[in-house]
């Protein structure tokens, strides 16, 4: 049995007991309205639906080893143009020949043996070190970015404009929703970066800047240095 949800709350998941208790084959307490309540092992498997992996608080492998993230990379749309776009056609599944779909529970059926026999283990399951890296990448990219392309120091400076866009270019090369200026703000911040200024033109333009940071990358500090004099007065 499957149990699907669609996620429509994505703030931090702060208490993952539920999580943890109907994947785990714990005993479950229900209730029904007016009723005394009951209890049971949920024997469903949960699938969660959404645009955004939600960031956790948990650093434990029990909730790691529970998530197994599938990227869906294709849009479906009626007059698809982009690499990651395809044709969607309404009511597919009615439209699909019956021999395809027997063809496709006969060889569901075949690997459901060869998994079974292996006690329900995947051939490529990954190790809990991986499922963890996978997660946090995918719900906390800004944290992956800052660690690949950023490097911190005392005297540096970043443009924020600029650190936003290279960030966005970033998110979309890991099929991650983008980022208004204000929200990255924010969560910088909270990491602990502070605002500054940049000058140009001998002081007589500015614009705002992250400091204590640098770019590791010698063609990204070319690239920001060409927006403008960076002779500071």
């Amino acid at each position: 049995a499957l149990n699907i949800a669609s996620e429509e709350n994505y703030s931090m998941i702060k208490n993952d007991d539920m999580f943890k208790r109907i994947t785990g084959q714990d005993l479950i307490r229900g209730e029904r309205k007016f009723k005394e309540p009951f209890y049971f092992y949920n024997k469903a498997k949960s699938i969660f639906v959404g645009n955004i992996i939600r960031e956790t608080a948990d650093t434990l492998d029990a909730f790691f080893d529970r998530t197994i993230i599938v990227k869906c990379p294709y849009k479906f749309v009626f007059n698809p143009k982009a690499p990651n776009e395809k044709k969607k056609i309404i009511d597919i599944i009615d439209k699909l020949p019956e021999i395809e779909i027997e063809g496709f529970a006969l060889w569901l059926i075949v690997y459901l043996k060869s998994l079974r026999k292996r006690d329900w283990e995947f051939t490529n399951e990954k190790s809990s070190e991986e499922h963890k890296a996978e997660y946090l990448l995918a719900s906390e990219p800004l944290s992956t970015f800052l660690e690949t392309e950023t490097i911190k120091n005392k005297e540096g400076k970043i443009q924020k404009h600029y650190f936003w866009e290279k960030y966005n270019e970033y998110l979309t090369t890991i099929d991650h929703p983008g980022i208004k200026p204000i929200k990255l703000g924010t969560k910088m911040k909270n990491l602990g970066y502070g605002t500054t200024l940049i000058y140009y033109d001998k002081g007589k333009e500015h614009k705002e800047a992250w400091s204590g940071i640098n770019w590791k990358s010698d063609k990204l500090k070319k690239e920001e240095k060409e927006l403008g004099d960076t002779d500071k007065t």
